[in-house]
């Protein structure tokens, strides 16, 4: 559906304003006489810079070279956060576990204390009964510590005789080495707990540099899914040879021709092709796996067992334009569309894959790569790098000089 035609606003305007007004007040002077008409030798004024076809399409190669080459490092920091955050899980993990280690030895000394203290309590006891029996001469308050205490005098010989000298002895080596071992499980909780705080410290100045990327990205628009290809078809081919890899397509289907798909089918439908090119190369590990003619997964899901095989390598081409069309485009409608809806995809009734279209649940939902991924297309969330960073391979290929062979 054509776009309705845009008035003249801002400076066009106010130009044509004033040049109506003097006209009107005859302050325009008639010419002289009629300027030489100009001819393909005549050179533009000395100074004067003439943009050509090439400088413009190489200005915008490099301006979309920067613009996704800044969402690459975006997505690789982001990449960072996503490890860091992996990092900090485990060691809350471990730190948890070298916490709970730290409990249970208190606990264990905690028994290991008040069994010694038992035992003692036992010995002072029988010693008292002692005493009470021989009515001697200890004159003195029972005080038991040590089993050497009790082989001091005579007047615990009879105690010295039932006390298990062995037990206090026991329990003592067993205290020191459970301080000991507490000692070590401390050493570990509190290094964990400084790494810890470390990694929230990096998280926080991680984030914060997303954040500032983010920003600036946004501010540029992002990488477009709709739009003109940059890429030529023939130049999307030559990256592609090489890269030494070799595509297996139904038919043995030239790359050369499933470029010129992209591109021709990308163009109509004002999807950018070549950027679905890079997306089909991740898709399919480089048309090694894509005799089924589904070039960008569609239909694959994490627990899925099976996903749409598209008749011809067009077919599959064609979906996949038209499904990143949907999902860019909030206003799309089939009836907007210039080459007929996938039947594959939408179903062969024209009525109901017309209806399948427009009803489409994600519409609209990424006008731009950078957010592709994250349940856009992939569950990957960090999907749009990875398509971004094989285009912008294509991009730097391009603009080192690589030619079409």
């Amino acid at each position: 559906m054509p776009e309705p035609s845009r008035p003249v606003t801002g400076t066009a305007c106010r130009i044509a304003v004033v040049a109506l007004l003097a006209a009107a007040l005859g302050l325009v002077a008639a010419p002289a006489a009629a300027a030489p008409a100009a001819t393909s030798d005549t050179a533009p004024p000395a100074g004067v810079d003439t943009p050509t076809t090439t400088t413009v399409a190489r200005e915008r190669t490099l301006q979309e070279q920067a613009l996704v080459d800044a969402t690459i490092q975006l997505y690789r920091i982001r990449a960072d956060l996503a490890d860091l955050d992996r990092t900090a899980a485990d060691v809350a993990a471990r730190l948890a576990a070298a916490e709970k280690a730290v409990a249970e030895t208190d606990a264990k000394l905690v028994d290991a204390r008040e069994r010694l203290d038992d035992v003692r309590s036992t010995l002072q006891a029988r010693a008292a009964i002692v005493y009470q029996r021989h009515s001697d001469k200890l004159g003195m308050a029972l005080s038991v510590r040590r089993v050497v205490d009790l082989s001091a005098g005579t007047h615990y010989a009879d105690s010295v005789a039932v006390v298990d000298n062995a037990e206090i002895s026991r329990i003592q080596g067993e205290i020191a080495a459970l301080q000991a071992q507490r000692a070590q499980q401390e050493a570990t909780r509190r290094e964990l707990a400084d790494q810890q705080a470390r990694l929230a410290g990096s998280r926080v100045a991680l984030q914060a540099e997303v954040d500032r990327r983010q920003a600036e990205i946004d501010a540029q628009g992002g990488v477009p899914i709709m739009g003109q290809s940059i890429l030529t078809a023939a130049e999307v081919a030559a990256w592609f040879k090489s890269t030494g890899q070799r595509a297996r397509l139904m038919n043995d289907t030239p790359i050369d021709d499933l470029a010129d798909m992209y591109v021709t089918e990308g163009n109509v439908e004002n999807v950018r092709g070549d950027i679905a090119f890079a997306q089909a190369v991740l898709e399919t590990g480089s048309f090694g796996r894509a005799t089924d003619n589904n070039f960008a997964g569609i239909g694959a899901c994490d627990s899925c067992t099976s996903q749409y095989l598209f008749p011809t390598p067009r077919d599959g081409v064609r979906a996949q334009i038209q499904l990143l069309r949907n999902y860019a485009d909030p206003f799309s409608r089939a009836v907007m569309l210039k080459n007929p809806l996938d039947a594959t995809l939408h179903g062969t009734d024209p009525v109901k894959a017309a209806a399948t279209f427009d009803s489409f649940s994600f519409k609209g939902r990424a006008p731009v790569w950078n957010v592709m991924g994250a349940g856009n297309w992939a569950t990957d969330p960090l999907y749009a790098g990875k398509v971004l960073g094989i285009y912008s391979r294509m991009l730097s290929f391009k603009a080192s000089g690589g030619a079409p062979k």
